[in-house]
């Protein structure tokens, strides 16, 4: 099955999760004012790191070693378990122990910290949560892996509203995504004790840390660099404008979710590909396709991004709109990352990523200092265009050295200029029927430059076929 029609599945999982998410919007900026909502993501930004630190990268190492040893498949999943138990017992403790020293550097004294430890249970679930996805994923069950976002997001969503609607706030938030984790790993548990087997030889979880750490580092790496703006804008600003940021920065994320389901796909398709020797030959069309695709889905964002920010966002985030088109961008050169250093993968090379990650986090940090006592929010967005821009092209560069592909050059530059118009018009142009027309022109430049239209027939097609 090619990677298109595995994502189309995936995007049914993780597409309706991430879709249901987008679609309260409306119902959660009402519900919680900028400050409060601003605190959520602070939380929700502290469970991610801790998830990544619980996982140790075995969760990644499970794409490769799961899907090339299938003998030994219930050993390394064993291994990735009792791995992920371990560290979370540890993690568990530390964050119990410095809870108070975390809320201080995190939001200073404004939370109680009850929150924090709470924060830690929710990325410890998730550890396991996704883990278990890893799994699925790996096999390319996509059936298993749709049932189970689904189930975790009506869950979440469902008791989150009802918990913020009687009171309890933040932690019923935060106790909304625990629970529904928790309901689901407990209905999927038979189908996963039948894939484990005893252990193997201690040795064996070696190689799969020497493939995985460096991922996990980089993960987390990721998760400080793409935070950095709203920490930042915290600790120089206020909660009020870490609130409205995060609110545009939602609306951007429009351009990141579309490849949900791509990228759920994608580590587990790049090795079956490579691994049958068609990954060289797949990757220009690819580098085409998702330029295409992530090229009108970004203008769109950008261009009509007022409109769709009175929508789905309530009153008193309005300082947030005017970031949109840029973080539509930053979203843009992020999707593109994901094909731009396959090379890196396939030969095993994993370290530069956390490297080339933590070069670009370094470059946010001083930008972030500079721009936004200046600029505020619209500072912080401009950091992180640029440091996507400069992570984009470290990670191209590696790749292609690593793994030579014949990339469309031209094509892809030419819908990069098509997204430099579109924000330019967003951001200068306030009058709706001249943004919407500049709307057209670029979905027809880059329709003809790509020829997207073509790959969309003949994919409705196949599917119609099967």
């Amino acid at each position: 099955m090619s990677l298109w029609k595995k994502s189309a599945g995936y995007a049914l999982g993780r597409g309706l999760s991430s879709g249901l998410g987008f679609l309260l919007l409306p119902v959660l900026t009402r519900l919680l004012t900028p400050d409060v909502y601003g605190t959520w993501q602070i939380l929700m930004f502290y469970a991610a790191l801790v998830m990544v630190i619980a996982q140790l990268g075995m969760d990644q190492a499970l794409y490769r070693f799961y899907v090339l040893d299938r003998e030994n498949r219930g050993k390394y999943l064993s291994i990735v378990f009792i791995t992920i138990l371990l560290t979370s017992i540890i993690l568990f403790l530390l964050t119990f122990i410095t809870k108070s020293t975390i809320r201080t550097l995190l939001v200073g004294k404004t939370i109680n910290d009850s929150l924090i430890v709470i924060a830690s249970l929710w990325g410890l679930t998730d550890a396991f949560f996704f883990t278990t996805l890893t799994v699925f994923q790996s096999e390319e069950n996509v059936r298993l892996f749709v049932i189970c976002e689904f189930l975790r997001a009506i869950l979440a969503y469902g008791m989150a509203i009802t918990a913020i609607t009687a009171g309890y706030g933040l932690q019923g938030l935060m106790l909304s995504w625990i629970i529904s984790a928790f309901a689901v790993l407990f209905l999927v548990a038979p189908l996963i004790i039948k894939r484990l087997s005893k252990p193997g030889h201690i040795i064996m979880v070696f190689p799969m840390l020497a493939y995985g750490f460096p991922l996990s580092v980089n993960l987390l790496i990721i998760r400080l660099f793409s935070f950095t703006d709203r920490w930042l804008l915290a600790r120089l600003g206020s909660l009020n404008a870490v609130g409205a940021y995060s609110a545009g920065l939602k609306i951007a994320v429009i351009v990141q979710a579309i490849l949900t389901p791509v990228r759920q796909a994608w580590l587990a398709r790049i090795f079956i590909m490579y691994k049958h020797g068609i990954l060289r030959d797949r990757l220009p069309n690819l580098w085409r396709q998702l330029a295409g695709v992530l090229g009108i889905v970004t203008i769109t964002v950008a261009l009509l991004s007022p409109e769709i920010f009175k929508l789905m966002i309530g009153p008193g985030y309005e300082s947030g709109m005017k970031i949109v088109p840029l973080l539509a961008i930053a979203f843009f050169l992020d999707g593109l990352m994901i094909i731009a250093d396959a090379g890196i993968y396939v030969t095993g090379k994993t370290t530069l990523i956390p490297t080339y990650t933590f070069i670009a986090t370094i470059l946010n940090v001083v930008l972030c200092i500079f721009l936004i006592p200046k600029f505020g929010e619209m500072g912080a967005a401009i950091s992180v265009v640029a440091s996507y821009f400069i992570l984009f092209i470290m990670l191209y560069k590696a790749g292609q050295f690593l793994y030579p592909v014949k990339i469309p050059k031209t094509k892809v530059l030419i819908v990069m200029l098509c997204i430099g118009v579109g924000a330019w018009v967003a951001i200068n142009l306030s009058e709706f029927l001249i943004r919407f027309a500049v709307l057209l022109v670029l979905y027809a430049a880059i329709i003809l430059n790509t020829s997207i239209d073509k790959d969309i027939v003949k994919f409705i097609k196949s599917v119609k076929n099967e």
